[in-house]
């Protein structure tokens, strides 16, 4: 979950390395994790643009970094839809839905 990787970086990053049958080397997370933090994602952005982003969108890819920034951003609708989608999965990974 996005908010584990903000809370506890190394432990879940790790835990992800560790899935994929890598040795997860401190030195290894701690690096990629410098290298992949939001703000370094963001001045990247900035400075490079973003392949994977929408083109023509006028917003940031990377906009906020925050957990539960969707709730100021999605409309009811849009929320209510990617429960209805989704709502299996999202309770399986702890998340409150309905």
């Amino acid at each position: 979950r996005y908010e584990d990787f903000i809370t506890n970086p190394v432990k879940t990053f790790g835990a992800v390395v560790h899935f994929l049958g890598d040795d997860g080397n401190p030195a290894r997370l701690e690096k990629a994790i410098a290298y992949s933090g939001f703000d370094v994602l963001a001045g990247q952005e900035q400075a490079h643009g973003y392949e994977a982003h929408t083109p023509g969108a006028t917003t940031a890819f990377f906009s906020t970094g925050k957990a539960g920034a969707w709730r100021e951003v999605l409309t009811a609708a849009q929320a209510a839809q990617i429960e209805t989608d989704h709502g299996a999965i999202m309770r399986r990974l702890g998340y409150a839905v309905g």
